[in-house]
């Protein structure tokens, strides 16, 4: 809660300036409560706004547009509960606010404590009106995950007068930089957005795709107000001491991130023989398909950015909608590709900025593991997808392990890395953990397994359902200093906190299976986290059994 002498030093502020004045991104003023639903709805819309960012406090008492003793009007009696549930059903991802009451002289306000979220979180019904808005007189039918028109393909009525011609160079550049032998190179400037669809024939209309890539920023806030991107620089959860907001389009954002990103990519060099290779916290491959991939795959009806928070230890990118087509983070690796907005997709991998279709998230995945990382974690809600990519300590005996076998003309399948990481944290693997791992039905789990038997690079243990599996010992050798670091790194402990915490504020509580799917760690290693974080009073558990699960310990 806000200490008393702030609130102090608030109230003696108001007897030279109204409260709006001193409102900023970590507090907000509500009104005193004249009609219920309003003033839920108030508190609520106040909620999300500081929960998109940084979370913080909302007076309520205190008029916005006063100054002076008649400022203070006071709010007592106030249900807590019941106004804390109102703003959980308003707010979408639901908001869990805590509340009290502090009086001074004769008059008593209520202090409201919003968390930092994870956004986007909205105000449920705010601007929608049966799935559609209206920009400029232009009434947009906005595309739903379930419809099957692609959104980014719709054309809009403006001409060739809404393209910045210093974007298309800069597209142009980007083609030639990655495909100098690339027949559209040969076109001009009309004659290359109408071959990849961002430009009609009769250079009338501009589609959503072209003036998210090419389009002037004025242009695109008018016809297209949803994009957005915001990207923070975090120096602890809750503290950034930078911020960016991006309204351009899509190629100069990625520049420009790429520039805000980097001075904090760390390197680190690893020595295999003679040759020399450098591991950066984040590969620039991997983030840069993170960021297109949000922008890619967002959800443009929803007046939400795509928030980019870098912070000491991991990056984290989320975007507005949900993961489209029976898409999890459980079958994330092994699903056939959905794409949301499949013109923008087009376009892009025509660009050679991502890889085709369905190969992106595979290659994320295989460049991390073998670089010695963690592989990217997935969290999904029904209103947006965060990928975290973690910085990390670089696994250097499992990326020299790779980087050897690789000198040797030896490659590792995406599948054969993710059973070989996992084997560094458990002594063994049976088919079922396999398949979950995989992503993969137990024939295709048990078929990956025997081959990596017949190269020796594992042994199995056990006969039919009791079989398991474990690192051969010629392999064993050569990774036992990884197995052993991994086994005493401790290195993940705020990460696994922070995933924890974080799931629970926005589902409301956590099971130990949960904890497995979300880090990936056996049964043993979910039940030592929990209780270390029930053991320092984090956590509470509630049921016995099968049927415990894990809450918040409230602050109030």
């Amino acid at each position: 809660m806000i200490e008393r002498a702030d609130l102090r030093f608030l109230l003696e502020e108001l007897h030279n300036r109204p409260s709006r004045e001193l409102e900023s991104m970590i507090l907000k003023f509500a009104p005193r409560p004249a009609n219920q639903a309003e003033f839920y709805r108030a508190v609520a819309q106040r909620a999300v706004e500081l929960a998109n960012v940084d979370g913080g406090t909302i007076l309520v008492g205190i008029e916005r547009e006063e100054k002076g003793p008649e400022a203070v009007t006071g709010c007592a009696g106030t249900d807590i509960e019941a106004l804390r549930r109102a703003v959980y059903d308003l707010t979408r991802p639901g908001i869990m606010v805590s509340a009290g009451e502090e009086t001074f002289g004769e008059r008593t306000l209520l202090v409201i404590e919003v968390p930092r979220g994870f956004p986007p979180h909205i105000l449920r019904g705010a601007g929608e009106q049966d799935g559609e808005f209206k920009v400029q007189n232009v009434n947009i039918k906005m595309q739903s995950a379930k419809n099957e028109e692609d959104y980014s393909a719709r054309l809009l009525p403006v001409g060739a007068g809404a393209i910045d011609p210093l974007e298309v160079e800069r597209l142009r550049n980007t083609l030639q930089a990655r495909d100098k032998s690339s027949d559209l190179l040969r076109l001009d400037n009309n004659g290359l957005l109408k071959a990849l669809g961002m430009l009609s024939a009769d250079e009338a209309s501009v589609s959503v795709a072209g003036l998210l890539l090419v389009g002037r920023e004025d242009a695109l806030r008018e016809y297209l107000p949803s994009h957005e991107a915001i990207y923070l620089h975090m120096t602890r959860e809750t503290e950034y001491d930078r911020r960016v907001d991006y309204r351009k389009p899509l190629l100069a954002i990625l520049d420009d991130l790429t520039q805000q990103i980097e001075p904090h990519n760390r390197l680190f060099t690893l020595k295999v023989g003679l040759f020399h290779f450098e591991i950066p916290d984040y590969p620039t491959e991997v983030y840069r398909e993170a960021l297109l991939n949000a922008f890619m795959h967002r959800d443009y009806a929803r007046q939400n950015p795509v928030y980019i928070r870098l912070y000491p230890e991991r990056l984290e990118i989320s975007n507005p909608g949900s993961l489209a087509g029976g898409i999890t983070p459980d079958n994330i690796m092994s699903h056939e590709p959905v794409t949301r907005n499949r013109r923008l997709a087009e376009v892009l991998q025509k660009l050679r900025l991502v890889e085709r279709s369905g190969m992106g998230v595979r290659r994320m995945y295989t460049i991390l593991l073998a670089s010695g990382k963690e592989p990217p974690l997935y969290v999904a809600t029904p209103d947006d997808v965060r990928v975290v990519l973690r910085s990390g300590k670089t696994d250097e005996h499992f990326a020299r392990f790779i980087a050897k076998r690789q000198r040797y003309g030896e490659e590792f399948s995406l599948g054969e890395l993710v059973v070989l990481s996992s084997l560094k944290r458990n002594q063994e693997i049976d088919l079922a953990e396999a398949s979950r791992i995989l992503q993969r039905d137990s024939r295709e789990a048990h078929e990956l397994l025997g081959a990596m038997v017949e190269r020796r690079v594992l042994e199995p243990f056990g006969q039919k359902k009791g079989r398991v599996y474990r690192l051969s010992k010629a392999i064993y050798v050569e990774l036992r200093q990884s197995v052993e670091y991994y086994l005493h790194r401790d290195t993940e402990s705020a990460y696994a906190e922070a995933a924890i915490t974080g799931y629970i504020r926005e589902n409301g509580f956590i099971t130990n299976q949960m904890v497995r799917t979300l880090l990936r760690v056996n049964r043993s290693q979910s039940a030592y986290i929990l209780q270390k974080l029930v053991k320092a009073k984090k956590l509470k558990m509630v049921g016995q059994g099968n049927k415990s699960r894990y809450e918040l310990v409230s602050s109030e």
